[in-house]
């Protein structure tokens, strides 16, 4: 990846790599938003057992980097590398689903699973290398706003083809699989509310 001189803000709009370009569409860090997390609410819940209690992870997880905000940079690594090592689990438990059931390949819900992790990753080598602690009180409230439409569209739609489909998730078997003109793809499979659009690097 080519190297570029970071900002006094992160704005991955300009001056970066493409991949990074597109994802600062989902997640304009030149913001200056009160950093707020997520709370957990009955909105969220999509009825997926596995899928609720990881959603629900994510949400405490984010939360108490919120609350490390302010911690040296040292400390607040701490707390960053858990919220990463569980988004990559949670991310691709998602994907290897998707993938099972027959999603396409590089499907919109995916590419935002990768241009997340693609974020935090420069996030946190720029908290890292840096010194840039402030970028936690940018990164908090961006993803607070980006994760409730993609849970309840991305993720349920997701959850409702898992239910269509028999999806079992311990043997990673259908009982009732798509047939060939069925298998799921974005347009069929990936509703988007028009509210979502402006949070979605996809389409």
């Amino acid at each position: 990846m080519p190297a570029w001189t970071a900002p006094d803000r992160v704005d991955l709009s300009h001056g970066t790599p493409r991949g990074l370009r597109e994802t600062a569409r989902l997640f304009p860090l030149s913001r200056t938003d009160t950093m707020s997390a997520l709370t957990w609410s009955p909105e969220l819940v999509l009825q997926q057992p596995q899928m609720d209690d990881t959603h629900h992870e994510f949400v405490e997880l984010l939360a108490a980097l919120e609350d490390a905000a302010a911690l040296p940079a040292p400390e607040l690594l701490v707390h960053l590398d858990r919220f990463i090592e569980h988004t990559v689990a949670h991310f691709g438990q998602e994907d290897a689903w998707m993938a099972t059931i027959g999603f396409q390949a590089g499907n919109c819900h995916a590419r935002q699973h990768e241009q997340v992790l693609q974020l935090l990753h420069e996030v946190r080598r720029r908290v890292h290398d840096d010194g840039q602690v402030a970028l936690i009180s940018q990164l908090v409230p961006a993803l607070a706003e980006w994760f409730v439409p993609h849970a309840q569209n991305m993720d349920g739609g997701l959850a409702q083809v898992m239910a269509e489909t028999g999806f079992d998730i311990a043997t990673g078997t259908m009982s009732n699989p798509p047939d060939a003109q069925g298998v799921p793809g974005d347009e069929a499979f990936q509703p988007q509310l028009p509210s979502e659009s402006a949070h979605s690097a996809c389409g």
